[in-house]
């Protein structure tokens, strides 16, 4: 379920922000000719910023996308959202008490209020710190999922998975519905007197006769040399 969980919060983070990158760039373009504000932190002009901000939203998302870990992702998605809130907080300190202004451009080239971009654009930055925070808690918390044992029917040679808690269980093997008992499997293999293809089974099965899973004529299961 986490995993789950976790697989649809970066997948669909990523198409924000695909979406939000998109936007930065149109309205960076669309607004090529007009003389914009600086911000109130670093003095760069919003062209430069909106640049900066839309190029991290594409590696972000390129991360969210790409990398293997989920944590990871989970990571750098919390990482980049952080940034950015610390940054709109920082920057309405230092004298940017209205941030709608900054968002004036991108507002204009949409045909939307700017009000309505400003509160979109912080809902989008706290849903995703919060999502993705949560979710590395949530990672971090839970118990590491367990990892199945795998035995080989001694009749069929089918390969079988299970839980650990059915160990020593006696099961009807899902193959060729013969009773097998669930044991720790170290694969013995040997190869068929008759079709000289290979054969596993498990240490439990030797002395047995069986008919061999690709001639079908019976052989003994035997403990290789």
């Amino acid at each position: 379920m986490q995993a789950k969980l976790t697989r649809l919060f970066t997948d669909c983070t990523a198409a924000l922000l695909a979406a939000l990158a998109t936007m930065l760039a149109i309205s960076n373009f669309a607004g090529a000719g007009l003389v914009q504000p600086h911000d109130p932190l670093f003095a760069l002009s919003l062209r430069t910023l909106f640049w900066i901000v839309g190029g991290g939203s594409v590696a972000v998302m390129c991360g969210a996308i790409f990398l293997r870990s989920a944590r990871f992702k989970l990571l750098l998605i919390l990482w980049f959202t952080a940034n950015l809130l610390v940054y709109g907080i920082v920057a309405r300190w230092q004298g940017g008490h209205n941030l709608r202004g900054y968002l004036g451009s991108v507002a204009h080239t949409f045909d939307l209020s700017a009000l309505l971009v400003n509160q979109l654009t912080c809902l989008l930055f706290v849903f995703l710190f919060i999502a993705s925070a949560a979710l590395l808690l949530w990672n971090w918390l839970a118990k590491p999922e367990a990892v199945p044992l795998k035995t080989i029917c001694a009749h069929c040679g089918g390969h079988i998975a299970f839980s650990a808690s059915n160990l020593g269980q006696k099961i009807p093997c899902p193959h060729c519905h013969k009773e097998i008992t669930l044991r720790k499997s170290d694969r013995l293999k040997m190869t068929c007197f008759f079709c000289q293809e290979h054969i596993e089974f498990p240490p439990h099965a030797i002395g047995e006769k069986i008919p061999c899973p690709h001639c079908k004529m019976g052989i003994t299961l035997k403990e290789p040399a």
